[in-house]
């Protein structure tokens, strides 16, 4: 197979001079292994370097030696009689000339200058304070290997078994330390279960115990796990929700235990997958904790387990002054270690093979990675992670434009369809299932289908087309599908208040249910849209007005969808004059006039008309001139309210 890059030729030409077993080699061994042209090249320098070893060695003149010993003769006597460069004496120089200032003297004295005893002590010296610096600065640079992550909040025990009682102690921001009580919210991992953080704000995290003010100043809690608990993430809430105090920009992390208290490779793994490192960009200015690393910690008590080294983010990176020991210790080199030692084995679990896949990504090895998507796919075609493995080493291979991928996908591609009728059930709780970038696994298959099956396939997989019905033989064609339809419709059935026991991690609470009101404002105009298509003029008006009176946030400045939606009815049902004026503030409340507002002055033509529909859509244009100022503003006082724990 060909590669859009290639090593170097000095590259090529060490690999070709380095020993069998060097694994500082390993990416260019993997290179030449699946390159024709760099195998070619690795092979001319192999034989030249042969054609030089096998000429003939000629014998040496005989008097060779003799002459050898007359030269150096010759050189020494030359040099005895040469003076010191810098010897005054020798070079006539008169003796009270002075020296050229620093310049170092020379001579014997300066020599020995060092073995003085004050010498001796600068020397001491300087290596006290290099010592001194250099462990200082390895101090300061030393990662350690399990960090809790836990500041103002902590733990007891710092792993929690399954089952058992967690006591939460949290020593409260400043804007908290005046609550008579708070909330510790959160999302709990159990074991099998995939949880990911939602798409659009919501209240995403549920109510797990009441934290109470102590004498000492601090809050305390006690929370009971569930039986097959692997890992939370905490964050603190005030009884409204709009309050938070969290780790910085992420959660507090708790990962669970075995029964013993000793780490548990299941939990880990499962927290390093699912949990969200980051959510929002909530910043209340308080020093965050040590960063929670997962990786560290795997390294440290599973250190043959290869997760360990996927994870791990600092390969490469100088951070101490002898830390350059550590910055030679590759990524590739450690990849190319594992993958000696793991693939010969006969039976692997799937979280050493993910773990694998994870790793030759982050080298950017994009067959390396296919060949561990492959195996997870036959040995584990069950495991949840095997159809995602699959799939991205497939697209990953498809953008890089890998040879050979064509001929690989005839025994891929039936792989992937099997993985995804086994495992369709084991798709993610609480989040967008099965996706891909917007589209399900049908889809995803059906577009591989077209690409490389043969017409058998590319018939049983062809590609799904939206169910936009024709409601009338000519007219337009829906604007919402039977299911956008049916959800639109559950969504808007639903109430924007926050459930009991519910909170969000992200924006505060009146911020969410603000969001939901103008989720529902666009969704009944979209609505009032598909009702005009189906030629219901008085129910489109209908859902136009109650997208119109639905309570928008202030920072909603924009109402011309539902405005247009309006005036599209009012046309049906023949209200031309009121239709003008919604048009006219759509017009005001758009960078591009609706083309419907052309036509129907076109139609009236009146100027009385034009002036008042000039006169509506200019007031419209600095009514959303002033909520966008207005918007500004609150966003910066929003930034210092921050400091008070305000989202």
């Amino acid at each position: 197979m060909t590669f859009p890059l290639h090593p170097t030729f000095d590259a090529l030409s060490a690999f070709a001079d380095a020993a069998s077993d060097d694994v500082s080699q390993a990416r260019v061994q993997r290179h030449v292994r699946e390159c024709d042209a760099c195998r070619a090249t690795v092979a001319e320098i192999r034989a030249m370097g042969d054609a030089v070893r096998a000429m003939p060695l000629r014998e040496a003149p005989s008097d060779l030696w003799a002459r050898v010993a007359a030269r150096r003769a010759d050189d020494t006597e030359v040099a005895t009689l040469a003076p010191t460069i810098g010897d005054s004496r020798a070079s006539g120089a008169p003796a009270d000339l002075p020296s050229t200032p620093g310049t170092p003297a020379a001579g014997p004295d300066a020599a020995r200058g060092l073995a003085t005893p004050r010498g001796k002590s600068i020397v001491f010296g300087a290596t006290l304070v290099v010592l001194a610096l250099a462990t200082s600065m390895m101090l300061l640079s030393r990662t350690p290997l399990e960090a809790t992550g836990l500041s103002r909040l902590a733990v007891s025990p710092a792993r929690p078994a399954a089952g058992g009682t967690l006591i939460v102690r949290y020593s409260p921001a400043p804007y908290f330390r005046r609550e008579p009580r708070l909330v510790l919210i959160g999302r709990v991992a159990r074991r099998g279960e995939r949880r990911e953080a939602a798409r659009y704000p919501a209240f995403d995290a549920d109510s797990l115990a009441t934290l109470l003010p102590q004498r000492d100043g601090a809050f305390v809690a006690r929370l009971t796990l569930p039986a097959d608990f692997r890992w939370a993430q905490l964050a603190v809430v005030d009884s409204t929700g709009d309050r938070m105090d969290r780790d910085g920009s992420a959660l507090w992390t708790v990962v669970g235990g075995n029964a013993d208290r000793s780490p548990s490779l299941e939990a880990l793994m499962s927290a390093e997958e699912d949990r969200s490192p980051w959510i929002g960009t909530f910043d209340n200015h308080l020093v965050a904790g040590p960063r929670w690393s997962i990786a560290d910690t795997i390294q440290r008590y599973f250190p043959g387990h290869p997760a360990g080294w996927a994870y791990y983010t600092r390969y490469g990176v100088r951070r101490g002054l002898f830390d350059f020991l550590r910055f030679f210790e590759t990524a590739e080199r450690k990849y190319a270690s594992l993958d000696g030692s793991l693939w010969p084995e006969r039976t692997l679990d799937a979280d050493r093979e993910h773990a694998m896949l994870v790793f030759a990504h982050r080298i950017e090895e994009p067959l390396d990675a296919a060949k561990w998507a492959n195996r997870i796919a036959r040995e584990h075609p069950d495991d949840r992670r095997a159809f995602d493995d699959l799939f991205g080493a497939i697209r990953h291979m498809q953008l890089n434009s890998t040879a050979g991928l064509a001929d690989s996908m005839h025994a891929w591609l039936p792989l992937l369809i099997d993985i995804s009728r086994r495992n369709a059930s084991s798709l993610p709780v609480g989040g967008s299932t099965d996706n891909f970038a917007g589209r399900s696994r049908a889809e995803v298959i059906a577009s591989l289908a077209q690409e490389f099956g043969d017409s058998t396939m590319k018939a049983a997989w062809p590609i799904a087309r939206p169910a936009h019905d024709f409601i009338v033989p000519g007219t337009l064609p829906r604007s919402m599908s039977l299911d956008e339809e049916r959800q639109a419709r559950a969504q808007i059935a639903d109430p924007c208040g926050r459930p009991a026991g519910r909170f969000s991690l992200s924006p505060g609470t009146t911020w969410v249910v603000q969001f939901c009101e103008l989720v529902k404002s666009n969704l009944l105009a979209s609505l009032s849209r598909l009702e005009a298509e189906r030629g219901h003029a008085s129910l489109a008006l209908t859902l136009a007005d109650s997208a119109l009176r639905t309570t928008r946030p202030q920072w909603a400045c924009v109402t011309s969808d539902a405005h247009r939606a309006r005036a599209r009815a009012l046309l049906m049902l023949g209200d031309s004059s009121r239709a003008v004026l919604d048009l006219a503030v759509a017009t005001g409340q758009s960078l591009a006039p609706p083309r419907e507002a052309d036509s129907l002055l076109a139609t009236l033509g009146t100027a009385s008309v034009r002036a008042r529909f000039a006169a509506v859509a200019d007031s419209a244009r600095h009514a959303v001139q002033q909520c966008a100022q207005d918007r500004r503003q609150r966003n910066a006082a929003h930034a210092d309210s921050a400091r008070l724990g305000v989202r």
